[in-house]
């Protein structure tokens, strides 16, 4: 009877597998290697080719890719483009030694089908507007990014001609992605808005963002604590550079479905870009879309505005309009702050790359950004600001804000690749006023800065706080929301962000047309501002509010075309006296300039930074400089198991002007509380005491550690940790407004259930394993654990386990010399030939690793 090949390979494979039981008695002691991490791959695209291209393929080319990108990177920063040198250069600074992607490879796009090919299956489909913005509905191209990011769509100016057009739609050899929406000619200013119930507004522009507000905010599918403020398709006539049509923006808005939208804020005035409208449809339209994402917020979420009036081609004196810039600026503040929005001010600034920015935050977040230490009493007295007595010593004391980066471009591309090179950065305090807040889109410039800074670098907040907002406007009667008081939520969140970059400084309160600065407002920013606040209005001498100094401006704004000794308004010789100046896009050179000038002339004026300028301010007005800590290290990990007692170590600076003993009680406390629940003082209290060491003693500027036991929660859920230190029978450090440390955990019955991305290895795993557990690219089959036996699988590809397919290749390179399944030989090494050794080594991790599920085989 004759066997055919089916039967042959079954006798064969029961053969090989009784071999495999005898030898690996013998063998089962080899090892499993470890091998280093894969980390992600970013893919870079340069398109500074698109400047010489046509304005309307420009414009199609722009916005067809920073919607892929955006969509790209919803889930993990991967595709990073570039416009300028500018970006280049962040590119470089990202995978430097150092950078927050250091280690990540970089794959470079080709052309435009390369990119559409790799990218476009991150898109559902396509959202059309209008073509033209003499003949269309300016509106719906930004209403259609908004509706199309909800809906995992891009977004595309309705012109099939187009060559964008083709290759994501029409051509063959493309997707072909469908057409989910085409806004084209269904906004006519009349009758009843499409898709809705609601009758016209009388503007086509304004209806259009009326069927967005109904057909997606109202419905949950956007964020509605982000909102972009950007440029409709105003932005493709030629006479506006590319770049301020604000394209590059956009990316932002598709990796996060924030809403977008660009409208007036006069309601006496009809906008010069829709000149039809009947008064005041703007205004009106603005407000309904900021109150429908309140609405959907329950009232009780602050806003992020990204974005700031387009003033030289909407709604000013530039255009024909009866409104100045400033104004049109105030207003619209004056206007977003009563809806609980705090602006980032993007003024005709394009940002690139916001959305991968944006998935660095766990990057972010899994490191410590701490400022300078502060002067102790004694660098006052060796400085020559205090006397042997005491006192502070006749002197003019001068502080300069360097600002004003509410803007994440400015900080972005005018100070990181500009002002922050300067040759003189490092020879003279340096105060920059940096918009916390933006650390969410521009997170790679703080994390430079903080790499980067000299001992003369500080950071403080610009206008006014997290963000720019009138601080009237968030109490009171709130003109034109009427909503309900929200200083306790902006609080909340000044706090986390301040927490984050260890700031204790408002540089600057800006109040706009909500009237003169008094001591109510600033006592919304001394919880979070212990070291100082700065004002517009108000204030002429100095407050101690809480015991912090409160003190206004030099009414003369600083340029680097006018800065000067003389023009400080200071008077050699007249005693002790402080001021602060608002400086504008300045260069550590401007002010070195002006040291040496002063210098020259002999005079008594004192350049400072920050934190001595409030330290000494604070102190000459009967003030204290003591309670005041940094966090500066802890070894918490992110996931934790439920009941059990984690022992953290916990280091934190004395940055005041007391010292730190047992024998005078100062002490560490923590709390474990739910995620989002607030913390008092009772809560901290119950935890017990942690100890310095009975000599220990830390003086200003020195730090100590404190082994911390942690009681971890019975049940799983989100948590935070939060510490402060305290001197028993005084004071907590929290009460004279030290913002409480904080630090975020996962509880759960089996850390091995944490994938945080979805990638099938646990976190914990990956951690261990230098891989990132919040990013679903990085690792590969081996990564972990390498499996030299695994060398096929079904396809004859290895498939990151071991089992008979393996077995069958070896058996057969036993049988016919072939040499490519050589894995082992008598020292652990290849031999050439297939023999036992490498036998043993498939069925040791045939063992280890026949589960492809099994993750600690990869």
């Amino acid at each position: 009877m004759f066997l055919g090949p089916p039967f042959t390979v079954f006798i064969r494979m029961i053969k090989r597998r009784l071999l495999l039981i005898l030898l690996l008695i013998c063998f089962l002691g080899n090892s499993v290697g470890v091998y280093a991490a894969t980390l992600p791959t970013i893919y870079k695209w340069d398109m500074r080719f698109v400047y010489g291209w046509p304005r309307n393929l420009q414009y199609d080319m722009m916005h067809m890719a920073v919607g892929l990108q955006g969509l790209a990177n919803r889930q993990a920063p991967r595709v990073f483009l570039i416009f300028n040198d500018d970006d280049a250069a962040w590119l470089d600074r990202l995978v430097e030694p150092g950078g927050l992607c250091q280690g990540w490879s970089i794959q470079t796009i080709n052309n435009i089908q390369d990119y559409v090919n790799r990218f476009s299956s991150y898109a559902q489909g396509v959202y059309l507007y209008a073509a033209s913005p003499e003949t269309g509905v300016d509106s719906t191209s930004l209403a259609a990014t908004s509706a199309a990011a909800a809906d995992d769509c891009i977004a595309l100016r309705n012109d099939p001609s187009s060559g964008v057009y083709k290759t994501l739609v029409t051509n063959l050899t493309g997707p072909q992605l469908p057409i989910v929406k085409d806004l084209t000619g269904k906004f006519t200013g009349t009758g009843t808005i499409w898709e809705t119930s609601l009758p016209s507004t009388g503007s086509a522009k304004c209806d259009a963002y009326y069927w967005l507000g109904e057909n997606y905010i109202k419905q949950g599918k956007c964020d509605t604590t982000k909102i972009i403020y950007g440029m409709d398709l105003w932005g493709l006539k030629p006479e506006i550079p590319i770049d301020n049509a604000l394209l590059r923006n956009l990316d932002y808005v598709f990796s996060g479905g924030a809403v977008c939208f660009e409208l007036s804020p006069w309601g006496n005035e009809i906008p010069n870009d829709d000149p039809g409208q009947p008064l005041g449809t703007d205004l009106n339209t603005f407000r309904y879309l900021l109150d429908v994402c309140n609405q959907q917020n329950n009232y009780s979420k602050m806003i992020k505005f990204c974005g700031f009036p387009n003033w030289a081609y909407k709604y000013t004196t530039e255009v024909g309009g009866s409104h100045e810039p400033v104004p049109t600026e105030w207003e619209t503040v004056r206007i977003v702050s009563a809806y609980n929005c705090y602006m980032e001010a993007d003024a005709l600034a394009a940002l690139t790359n916001g959305s991968f920015y944006a998935g660095l935050k766990p990057a972010l977040e899994s490191r410590m950004y701490v400022q300078n230490s502060p002067p102790s009493y004694q660098d006052m007295v060796n400085q020559g600001y205090i006397d042997s007595s005491g006192n502070v010593v006749a002197n003019n004391y001068i502080m300069i804000y360097m600002g004003d980066y509410d803007n994440t471009a400015w900080m972005l591309y005018w100070l990181g690749n500009d002002r922050f090179n300067d040759s003189e950065r490092g020879n003279v305090a340096c105060n920059w006023a940096l918009n916390p807040s933006s650390i969410d889109r521009v997170g790679a410039a703080f994390d430079y800065f903080y790499r980067n800074k000299t001992d003369k670098d500080f950071f403080i907040a610009p206008d006014s706080g997290v963000g720019y907002v009138n601080p009237s406007q968030l109490y009171g009667s709130r003109y034109y929301s009427g909503y309900g008081d929200a200083r306790q939520m902006y609080q909340k969140l000044c706090q986390d962000y301040y927490r984050t970059l260890d700031y204790s400084i408002t540089g600057w309160l800006l109040n706009g047309y909500s009237g003169t600065l008094t001591s109510t407002d600033a006592d919304i920013y001394v919880p979070f501002s212990c070291d100082g606040i700065g004002t517009n209005t108000g204030f002429s001498s100095v407050q101690l509010r809480d015991n912090v100094p409160v003190y206004k401006r030099y009414s003369l704004d600083l340029y680097s075309y006018n800065i000067s000794a003389s023009i400080l308004g200071l008077h050699n010789g007249s005693g002790v006296n402080f001021n602060w100046y608002r400086g504008i896009l300045l260069y550590p050179s401007n002010l070195k300039q002006v040291e040496d000038e002063i210098a020259a002339l002999g005079w008594d004026y004192k350049l400072l930074d920050a934190y001595t300028f409030y330290y000494l301010l604070r102190y000459y007005n009967g003030g204290n400089n003591d309670y005041r800590a940094t966090w500066l290290s802890h070894d918490i990990p992110p996931v934790l198991q439920t009941s059990q007692e984690y022992t953290a170590s916990i280091t934190v600076r004395n940055d005041g002007w007391d010292s730190w003993s047992e024998a005078d009680m100062y002490r560490l406390a923590y709390v474990v509380v739910p995620a989002g629940q607030s913390v008092d003082i009772m809560d901290l209290n119950s935890n017990g005491r942690f100890y310095l060491g009975a000599s220990e003693v830390v003086h200003t500027g020195q730090s100590c550690s404190f082994e911390v036991g942690i009681d971890i929660p019975a049940s799983p859920g989100n948590y935070s940790i939060y510490f402060d230190m305290v001197r028993d029978a005084v004071t907590w450090f929290s009460s004279r407004n030290n913002i409480l440390w904080k630090v975020d955990i996962v509880v759960v019955d089996d850390v091995m259930s944490v994938d945080s991305d979805g990638d099938f290895v646990p976190d914990v795993i990956e951690i261990e394993n230098g891989l990132l557990p919040w990013h679903p690219d990085d690792g590969e089959c081996g990564d972990i654990h390498s499996l030299v036996a695994d060398i096929s699988g079904e396809n004859d590809i290895p498939d990151c386990y071991v089992n008979y397919y393996d077995l069958s290749r070896i058996a057969d390179a036993w049988l016919t010399s072939d040499t490519l399944a050589d894995i082992s030989g008598p020292n652990g090494d290849r031999d050439g030939v297939v023999s036992l050794y490498d036998i043993s080594v498939l069925a040791a991790e045939w063992m280890l690793c026949n589960n492809p599920d099994d993750v600690s085989c990869w």
